[in-house]
């Protein structure tokens, strides 16, 4: 279980999100099988971004990846 964690949603922030997702993939692992993603957003609020990563935990993340820019 991986959690995706913006802060805001930029371009780059989505280059780097396509980039990790494809990396995943090039090791041969298959979402849905070998992993699940969940992807959140915090919209620029840091309080909302505490908030998303203490779900994330609850929710059973075994990875978080933060973007930011």
């Amino acid at each position: 279980r991986i959690h995706l964690l913006q802060f805001v949603e930029t371009i780059d922030v989505e280059d780097a999100e396509r980039g990790f997702r494809e990396g995943l993939k090039a090791t041969g692992l298959v979402e849905g099988r070998d992993y699940e993603i969940a992807k959140s957003n915090a919209q620029g609020d840091m309080a909302t971004l505490n908030s998303l990563v203490d779900a994330a935990v609850s929710d059973g993340a075994r990875m978080l990846v933060t973007f930011s820019t």
